[in-house]
């Protein structure tokens, strides 16, 4: 890293980095890009690195599992998924008269109906809809 001085403005850093040859039609688009917008190879390389910092800092560095994506219906159509598997394996058990302990079954659901009512929220999903009322009807019985 060695300081350059520039016209009025604070004085920058020079960072060096190597690419392999095979990515200079990407670093083409880069430069094109940065001309098109104004701005210089650092400032996107840099606005690359911040979206990249949010994703991943801090903590674990691979992406959460429903992290959001390109498309973000993904994420909801995997819990939507989990959600209508979570509660059809529930009224199968709510179903079953020989239930001993419904007290202890009955607390432990009302933190899934919350969880699938703000799936719900998201999706609006008349499947997952039907499963939330018929729950919410076997625990008002």
């Amino acid at each position: 890293m060695s300081p350059r001085s520039t016209k009025g403005r604070k004085r920058a850093n020079v960072y060096s980095f190597s690419l392999a040859g095979e990515h200079e039609p990407e670093v083409k688009d880069m430069d094109k890009l940065a001309t098109r917008e104004g701005k210089s190879r650092g400032e996107i390389i840099l606005a690359a690195w911040m979206e990249y910092r949010r994703v991943h800092y801090p903590g674990n560095p691979q992406p959460p599992l429903m992290a959001q994506s390109e498309d973000p219906s993904v994420a909801d159509q995997i819990s939507l998924g989990m959600m209508r598997k979570l509660l059809r394996g529930k009224l199968q058990v709510m179903s079953n008269p020989k239930i001993q302990d419904k007290l202890s079954f009955t607390a432990m659901i009302q933190g899934d109906l919350q969880k699938a009512a703000r799936v719900y929220d998201r999706t609006k999903d008349p499947e997952l809809k039907g499963l939330i009322d018929q729950v919410r009807k076997i625990l008002a019985v």
